[in-house]
């Protein structure tokens, strides 16, 4: 925050940390000149955002919400040694910051200038976010970059004189870390791998070395959620208790908590939005940090409506608070949904009430839907199972489940929300329906999404939803959000189970996918758009074809590669190897790249793009591949969970795609022979 998009960028590429492996305190140190500010308008400015992404980045917990980072500098510019932090017992070079202290922001343009090899010390125990790094490695600092007038030797040196430092404040032994360092697990991994011949290449390399688990930050904000339900079930019964007007005493400490859990919880949904926006997480800690996200939400919605009604019964006086509404609890959106089948995940609106509103005569909930279309003719939209009668369950909530709706016809590739609608008749705590109200509720819209009417739509809408819903009106965001993403769009593209994909994207395929977007740690909104209209039609293909489906989650289809590391994978396999990946060039079309040998070269790669004439209705790739005997083994891949990397396994093709061969056909044996 206070650094615009290029200034973000440059310095999240430019700094280099050096991570302790025995300590849990975290030390930057910067290994090239960053840019003067010269660009902020202001006198003041706050590095908490990007010092924060960057801890997250690394696998460790942020910074405090009361922690702020600022520097000083005189009018005359920028000072000549590194930035002070106002930290009562700083020194001028080193800055020691705990959870404890509010650093305050004060500065002057120009103020950020550290030169090579000034260092900023975070001793505050900062534990790992994803497990023991020191042992994994599953979040290496990025490689070492070279330092504009500094040779690699005096940088190895400021390394180490910094981690020193950092050693003696934390009064404990630091192993730096550097870019040669392997770890003893990664070691020992490495020597299994070698005993198991061919060896697999490492393809790809991107900013991310593995796709981590988020199981610490789950339950983390889990036991917040928790925590979260207990004060909604205590405040009930402080509210329906207490007389009215409420007591000071009695209001003060129910403000207080009121306070304390919407804080807890609103720093727990932006913590689940940072994760998402700078780690590169597995699939299924996604889905369960999402419904964390709605079940949060959900909450803060209903903490919101007791903070209301508290402050009622503190002051009489003022207009009663609304008493009761409605609220999405969960919802599946934004997805394309194929008309006339239900939806495949669930849609759960909530009655929300006060804690001394009592309802009755609860009536049936309906479903409209907002779009732009005119409403008339061919345009109109007509749907299934969209009324409900709400359901009483526990604690008096009534809701709803729409998991069965479904739509008529298509929306024509345009966006379209839904809106839930009913009438309550509404009492005070214990009052009678006689002097009940009539109320007309309607929620908030949902997120969007599309109805389609036919396969050949389908690539589309999903495209339309990813670009409008991820970007907004944002030019770029970060590279980190759009995998992950894409992951859960991938994962419902090839039929699989967000909670247990047989085959998610691997880091190696999203590293391809990092290299068609520009190899950068943001995104553009037109490379996103770009690198869509290449992969649709393969997509789709892969939804939809014959076998194909199947055949990619199977690993049959290694899908994402290029020429040159398709080469490099074969290389360590014999001849008549094989793989199967999505063409460079050709959107849509699938490249065969194999091995053969001629009498001047014992092995020549070859790639051969599979044109629509060589597969029909009545011939399928596998059955292609069947035919041609220069395609002896195929090359496998699979997906490690727990970090996401490729595993590789040499199979005759004849037992990899038996199961996608057609029946073979009898031996035409003529008349006048005998059997």
């Amino acid at each position: 925050s206070g650094i615009n998009a290029e200034y973000k960028q440059w310095y999240q590429r430019r700094v280099q940390a050096v991570v302790s492996t025995q300590s849990t305190g975290i030390q930057i140190t910067f290994k090239d000149q960053l840019p003067v500010m010269d660009k902020l308008e202001s006198s003041t400015f706050d590095l908490t955002g990007s010092v924060r992404l960057f801890l997250n980045e690394l696998g460790f917990d942020q910074a405090p919400e009361t922690t702020s980072f600022a520097f000083d500098a005189s009018a005359s510019g920028a000072p000549s040694g590194p930035p002070s932090l106002h930290t009562p017992g700083a020194g001028a070079n080193l800055g020691v910051l705990s959870s404890s202290t509010t650093v305050t922001a004060s500065g002057k343009r120009k103020a950020f200038n550290p030169t090579a090899g000034d260092s900023v010390v975070f001793d505050n125990n900062l534990p790992p976010l994803f497990g023991d790094m020191a042992d994994t490695g599953a979040l290496a600092p990025p490689p070492p970059l070279s330092t504009s007038g500094a040779s690699s030797g005096s940088s190895t040196s400021t390394n180490t004189s910094a981690s020193a430092s950092a050693s003696a404040l934390n009064n404990k032994p630091t192993t730096v870390r550097g870019a040669a360092h392997v770890p003893k697990r990664r070691r020992a991994e490495a020597s299994l791998q070698s005993t198991a011949p061919p060896p697999p290449p490492e393809l790809g390399g991107g900013v991310q070395s593995s796709i981590v688990s988020a199981s610490q930050v789950i339950q983390k904000t889990r036991t917040v959620a928790e925590r979260g339900e207990d004060v909604l079930v205590s405040q009930r019964a402080t509210l329906l208790a207490s007389d009215v007007p409420m007591a000071a005493d009695a209001f003060a400490e129910a403000k207080a908590t009121q306070e304390n859990i919407q804080a807890q919880l609103t720093t727990a949904v932006e913590q689940l939005t940072m994760i998402r926006e700078s780690v590169l997480l597995r699939a299924d800690d996604q889905q369960r940090l999402l419904a964390l996200r709605e079940r949060i939400g959900l909450q803060l919605h209903q903490l919101a409506i007791y903070s209301r009604e508290l402050d009622y019964m503190q002051q009489y006086s003022m207009e009663p608070p609304p008493a009761v509404d409605l609220y999405i609890a969960q919802q599946p959106f934004p997805i394309s949904v194929y008309h006339h089948k239900p939806l495949e995940s669930p849609l759960r609106v909530r009655l929300c009430t006060s804690a001394r509103a009592t309802p009755h005569d609860v009536g049936q909930v309906s479903i409209d839907v907002m779009h732009d279309m005119p409403q008339k003719g061919k345009n109109t939209i007509v749907m299934k199972n969209n009324v409900k009668k709400m359901i009483d369950g526990e604690s008096d909530e009534f809701e709803a489940d729409f998991r069965d709706l479904q739509f008529d016809k298509g929306t024509r590739l345009n966006l379209v929300t839904i809106k839930f609608k009913q009438m309550v008749k509404i009492s005070e705590l214990n009052g009678s329906p006689s002097l009940s109200l009539t109320t007309h509720l309607e929620s908030p819209p949902s997120h969007p999404f599309i109805v389609t009417t036919h396969e050949n739509q389908w690539a589309s809408a999903e495209g339309t939803l990813f670009e409008s819903t991820l970007f907004k009106e944002h030019m770029a965001v970060s590279w980190c959000l759009v995998a992950n993403r894409f992951q859960i769009v991938y994962l419902r593209a090839t039929r699989q189970s967000c909670e247990k994909p047989v085959r998610a994207l691997s880091i190696e395929d999203l590293s391809y996918i990092q290299s068609k977007l520009g190899q950068s740690v943001t995104v553009e909104r037109s490379a996103w758009v770009s690198f869509w209209k290449w992969l649709e039609e393969g997509l789709r293909k892969i939804r939809f074809a014959k076998h194909l489906c199947d055949m990619w989650v199977s690993g049959c289809i290694l899908g994402f590669v290029n020429r040159a590391d398709s080469e490099r994978l074969l290389a360590n396999y014999p001849v008549g190897s094989f793989i199967v990946r999505l063409s460079d060039t050709s959107a849509g079309l699938f490249v065969i790249s194999y091995t053969t040998s001629t009498p001047t070269a014992p092995m020549v790669f070859k790639h051969y793009l599979v044109t629509p004439e060589d597969t029909s209705t009545k011939k399928s790739l596998a059955e292609f591949m069947r035919t041609n005997v220069r395609l002896v083994y195929l090359i496998q891949v699979s997906v490690l969970k727990d970090n996401g990397k490729r595993a590789y396994n040499q199979v005759l093709k004849d037992v990899a795609l038996k199961a996608y061969y057609g029946k073979e056909k009898p031996l035409e044996v003529p008349s006048h022979y005998d059997n």
